[in-house]
């Protein structure tokens, strides 16, 4: 048997480490009923919308090569994230996917910019000569 106010382990019908009397008709003697969530609802079954379109944009931010579109899946995959906590929503990996391929993205579309340039920089330099 437990006592319900420390949780310590009790013999008799008070608690050696608090002084609390026990009642051996209490439901509290063998289980300890400890809820972390108090205040929050969960819903299991809901994704957040803002995870959902961070990943979508993401993906499309690859297949037309949109600048635009990837800083708004990053922009999006953070208040997913937010929301998330606050909320007590699933799809924290969604908005997290989101956010990584959103910066890929923007890497890949410097890095394009940056070779482009060189190659024009060539052209000109050829022309010019």
């Amino acid at each position: 048997m437990f006592c319900k106010n420390c949780g310590e382990e009790v013999n008799g019908s008070y608690c050696s480490n608090c002084g609390t009397k026990t009642n051996e008709n209490d439901n509290y003697n063998n289980v300890h009923n400890i809820n972390l969530n108090i205040g929050k609802q969960h819903n299991p079954y809901k994704t957040n919308a803002y995870a959902i379109w961070s990943l979508i944009l993401a993906c499309i931010s690859f297949i037309f090569g949109w600048f635009i579109t990837a800083v708004a899946a990053i922009i999006l995959g953070n208040m997913a994230k937010n929301q998330i906590q606050e909320r007590n929503e699933q799809g924290y990996n969604l908005a997290s996917a989101g956010i990584v391929l959103g910066w890929i993205n923007i890497g890949l579309s410097i890095f394009a910019v940056m070779i482009i340039l060189i190659f024009v920089a060539g052209i000109f330099s050829r022309i010019w000569i």
